[in-house]
C-alpha cells in the first residue's frame, strides 16, 4: 500500500502484482483505509484478469489493513 499526500488529504494506492512477470494486474485508489475500498477492489480486478488455480500463493505486506481479510 502506498500513501499519497495531496493538498486536501491522503489517498491510498493498493496494487496486486504478478511476481512471475512483475506486472500490476490489479489496483485501487481510495480515500479511506477500509478493506472494502482498498484490498477488495484491487483483488477483484486482479482475479478478473488472470485465471486463479489452487496453487496460487498470495503474498502481502504485513500491514494491519492486510490482516483484516478480503
Amino acid at each position: 500500500m502506498t500513501y499519497i499526500k495531496t493538498d486536501e488529504d491522503w489517498l491510498y494506492l493498493t496494487t496486486v502484482m504478478d511476481l512471475y512477470d512483475r506486472q500490476v494486474i490489479g489496483w485501487s485508489l481510495s480515500k479511506t483505509l477500509f478493506t472494502k475500498e482498498t484490498i477488495t477492489p484491487a483483488w477483484k480486478m486482479a482475479t478478473s484478469k488472470r485465471k486463479i488455480d489452487n496453487n496460487l500463493i498470495f503474498h502481502s505486506e504485513r500491514h494491519p489493513i492486510c490482516k483484516q481479510g478480503v
